[in-house]
């Protein structure tokens, strides 16, 4: 949108600031305000689905660490199956200047 209307990163940079702060100071008020505002009725419905939202957030921080130690099991796996290799490698070449070496003695 900046670049739309010509005007500098700054304001972009500064609106994406004030919008982040804003969110992140009315997000943890929202479910006690919920809560204050409802009635006795549906104040048991609306803690169980801010539980449920909580759980679920968890979740998915779990999930999304899993996912990663998976994604750096495969990079570790991969990296020793290359080192493998190259050790084979100069092993064989390893075999080799022996087989110079004790042809030439």
């Amino acid at each position: 949108m900046t670049t739309v209307l010509a005007w500098p990163a700054a304001v972009a940079i500064a609106g994406w600031i004030f919008a982040g702060g804003g969110m992140g100071l009315m997000y943890p008020r929202l479910s006690v305000m919920t809560l204050a505002l409802s009635t006795k009725d549906t104040e048991g419905f609306l803690s169980q689905i801010s539980t449920v939202e909580k759980v679920n957030e968890n979740q998915n921080s779990v999930l999304q660490d899993y996912q990663q130690e998976q994604a750096t099991l495969a990079d570790l796996e991969h990296s020793t199956q290359t080192d493998l290799a190259a050790l084979g490698e100069q092993e064989k070449q390893l075999k080799e200047l022996r087989a110079s070496s004790d042809a030439n003695i």
